[in-house]
């Protein structure tokens, strides 16, 4: 039968505060004053706006879905690849729940978007369709920089 949903669940954000306190230790120039141990989930709006980013990584198509919170700060992200059921459309999953759950814990996007995508190379990277970031390493780095170009320009400089 199985562990209940809601065990599950439980498990998870118990997993995920873990690992959220255990990255914040090890990122270098990490701007936040986060309280990992004190997180209080501020979940979207059932109806939100957002917007839908096309972008092309290298040969590769894809979108970026985002949902907003009322006050226009970024709620959720979603990322779909074009190819259908490759691998890579999977892992682009795992990183769009990844970053919306840090996001609704309170995690500034970018402490998310910084060393850790800059310094992770692989395919697909490359030339981008965007004149902003004419260059990716991956597409979890093109993803978090565009979402710190949308949601906090002010802080760009920060990824340099």
């Amino acid at each position: 039968m199985g562990i209940p949903r809601s065990t599950r669940l439980r498990q998870d954000r118990h997993q995920l505060r873990s690992r959220m306190r255990e990255v914040a230790r090890y990122v270098p120039g990490s701007t936040t004053s986060f309280d990992h141990t004190q997180s209080k989930r501020r979940e979207p709006d059932r109806i939100r706006t957002g917007r839908v980013i096309k972008f092309y990584v290298g040969e590769i198509k894809g979108y970026i879905v985002t949902g907003e919170y009322p006050d226009g700060t970024l709620a959720e992200v979603f990322i779909k690849i074009a190819k259908q059921g490759s691998t890579l459309n999977g892992f682009a999953a795992w990183i769009a729940t990844t970053v919306s759950l840090a996001i609704q814990h309170g995690v500034p996007l970018v402490d998310l978007a910084g060393v850790p995508c800059r310094e992770l190379a692989f395919d697909p990277g490359g030339e981008t369709n965007d004149p902003e970031i004419p260059r990716a390493h991956s597409v979890a780095d093109y993803v978090m920089r565009k979402l710190v170009l949308l949601y906090q320009p002010d802080d760009l400089e920060k990824l340099q």
